[in-house]
Parts: C-alpha cells; structure tokens; sequence
C-alpha cells in the first residue's frame, strides 16, 4: 500500500517535457525530500509498531511465567496433600487391620471361656449328681 502511494506521488521529467532540466531537478529533489520523510514516517512508525508488539510479548511471556510458576506450587502442594492422605489412608487400613486381629483374639478367648464356663457347669452338675446320689 505504502509502496503504491510512494509510485503515484512519483513525478516523471518525461510527463512535463516542457519544463527546463534545473526546474525538473529541483522538482525531483523536492520529491525525493519529500519520499524521504514519508519513508522516515513509515520507518518510525514501523519501528514503533514492532517495539509495541515486542513489549507486548515480553508481557505475555512473564505472565505465562508467572501464571507456570504459580500453576507448578499448586502441583507441588496437591501433590503434598496426596501424599499425606495417602500415608492416613496407610495408617487408617494398618490400625484397621490390628483391630481386627484384636476382635478375633477376643472372640477366641470368649469362645474359650465359654466353653470352660461350660465344662465347670457341666463339671459342677455331675458333682451335684454324684452328691445327691451318695446322699
């Protein structure tokens, strides 16, 4: 676009035949000045445009960074929170566990007992038989 305004502002010597070879000189010259600063406008502008573009992506990228940054303690702290309700889940099954091994001991030990309790009623009984018949 840039190039094309450049191409119709451009004055030709042979457009304008009569005029003389100094005032066509000074035309040009004039044009020329006249190219120059357009192309020193475009030129800051340009360079405007890319210092703008580039303090933009400097911005994204310490946003991202940040943005990883703050996404990776995040991971780290989940990853701790795993951790430790794994080791209670550990400890929740192992206590689990030694209190089923308890209740079994118990049960067996009231199992015995009963039938101890059993055999010294039935032991009793039969001595209270064998009493009553000596009597």
């Amino acid at each position: 676009n840039h190039h094309q305004q450049l191409t119709k502002t451009s004055i030709s010597p042979r457009k304008h035949p009569e005029r003389s070879g100094n005032a066509t000189i000074r035309l040009l010259q004039t044009e020329i000045t006249h190219l120059n600063h357009r192309l020193s406008s475009f030129a800051k502008h340009h360079n405007d445009t890319c210092n703008s573009l580039y303090h933009d992506m400097e911005t994204m990228k310490l946003n991202n960074e940040e943005r990883i940054y703050d996404m990776s303690r995040t991971i780290s702290r989940l990853e701790s929170e795993l951790s430790e309700k794994n080791n209670c889940i550990a400890k929740l099954r192992k206590d689990n566990e030694h209190d089923r091994l308890m209740m079994e001991d118990v049960k067996s030990s009231l199992e015995l007992t009963k039938e101890g309790t059993k055999a010294r009623i039935k032991y009793l009984e039969d001595t209270v038989v064998d009493l009553e018949r000596e009597l």
